[in-house]
């Protein structure tokens, strides 16, 4: 499992809350439009498939990064706590 961060920025409100609702089963919300997640391939694959459609690719953005180990235990979080790397869902 690796840590995952996703940030998006969409202009559209009803594309922005499907990536929202979507994002949401997989990881904890950071700030507006930033998850983290703690995934597997698998379902880091299966992620793309449903956020892509969701997208308009000449005017919306997304990011996808993984944090190796070492720089998520550096990464430092201020005020309200959030459950950070809630686990996506188990794929068997």
């Amino acid at each position: 499992m690796d840590v995952i961060w996703i940030a998006y920025d969409i202009r559209e409100p009803k594309r922005w809350r499907q990536v929202y609702r979507t994002l949401k089963g997989y990881g904890g919300r950071l700030q507006l439009s930033v998850f983290e997640c703690l995934l597997s391939e698998t379902q880091l694959a299966e992620l793309r498939e449903k956020l892509d459609p969701a997208l308009d690719h000449s005017t919306d953005r997304l990011l996808i990064a993984r944090l190796c180990s070492r720089c998520s235990a550096g990464v430092e979080l201020w005020g309200e706590q959030v459950d950070r790397q809630k686990a996506g869902p188990l794929i068997i």
